[in-house]
């Protein structure tokens, strides 16, 4: 998170100047980036990743079997 805020917060302010959004100061980056790892709890990039995806394919059963 800090990494993607770091080099595309810039880029991203544009979109944002369309809605009533705060200026990413670095407290706000630094809270953004302390609250990411607060979520991930010391789990990996690749451990996030096999959840999710076990997730997204958990719903697909569901949605699957739900229409069956």
């Amino acid at each position: 998170m800090a990494h993607m805020l770091d080099h595309f917060g810039p880029s991203l302010k544009s979109p944002w100047t369309r809605l009533d959004a705060p200026e990413l100061t670095k407290e706000l980056r630094d809270r953004v980036v302390d609250g990411c790892l607060d979520e991930a709890n010391g789990r990996s990039i690749q451990d996030l990743v096999r959840e999710r995806d076990r997730a997204i394919i958990a719903i697909q059963r569901a949605l699957r079997d739900s229409h069956a």
